[in-house]
């Protein structure tokens, strides 16, 4: 298992850029040691990591083939996040919110169903073998949430006294509950598949964030809850 947190690079997830008050004072301080022309720097045109706000009511796209042009979508952001080690814009943010996970539709991984294959094409071209392994494998279980359903299960838990500390979220998925969880929760999620993974982690570029992915069956030796 490996924890893959805001400021570490694991597995192509990027690290968070430094909050921008502090790359104000960075940007102060060198300007105010030299009285050369300004020099771009390799991430000097990178978006600022910034936490998606999610709305608390469905993104997701109805009707299968829909559901599965948006995870192709979101798939694309990731790769492309991941090769230029650099958070999503906000405009990504909005199609990796779209993300729903492949246990709707396993038809895009059925070599027997034609209607898939142009789709199931152009998954592959993303996917690497693991990738693609681990998203067939992901179709027994991998079912989308709706974010009005983990709203009301925040609010229940806020309504019984909870009003910070650690939480375990142990299928974190896309990261609907951490999303929409309580400013002073600190969530630890974990998440199987390595691409639903990096989808969590580039809605949610949190410090206050851990996310956890494994290969194998999910072992939280590794996870402190202090």
């Amino acid at each position: 298992m490996v924890a893959v947190d805001a400021d570490t690079t694991v597995a192509g997830l990027e690290p968070d850029p430094a909050p921008l008050d502090e790359a104000r004072a960075d940007h102060d301080q060198d300007t105010r040691s030299s009285t050369a022309s300004p020099v771009t720097t390799e991430h000097s045109s990178r978006p600022a990591a910034a936490r998606f706000v999610h709305p608390g009511h469905q993104l997701v796209p109805t009707g299968a083939k829909a559901r599965a042009r948006a995870n192709i979508a979101a798939v694309q952001i990731v790769r492309t996040c991941r090769e230029e080690q650099r958070p999503a814009t906000p405009a990504e943010q909005d199609v990796l919110a779209q993300w729903s996970g492949w246990g709707a539709i396993p038809e895009i991984f059925d070599e027997s169903r034609g209607e898939w294959a142009a789709d199931r094409a152009r998954l592959r071209e993303l996917l690497g073998p693991d990738e693609w392994a681990d998203a067939r494998a992901s179709t027994l279980n991998a079912h989308y949430t709706d974010p009005a359903i983990a709203q009301v299960m925040w609010d229940a838990l806020q309504r019984a006294g909870f009003e910070s500390g650690r939480v375990l979220e142990p299928g974190a998925g896309s990261g609907t509950f951490i999303a929409l969880a309580p400013e002073d929760a600190v969530m630890v999620g974990v998440e199987k598949d390595p691409v639903t993974a990096e989808v969590a982690h580039l809605l949610n570029p949190m410090r206050r964030s851990v996310l956890k992915v494994s290969r194998s069956p999910t072992s939280l030796s590794g996870a402190s809850m202090r």
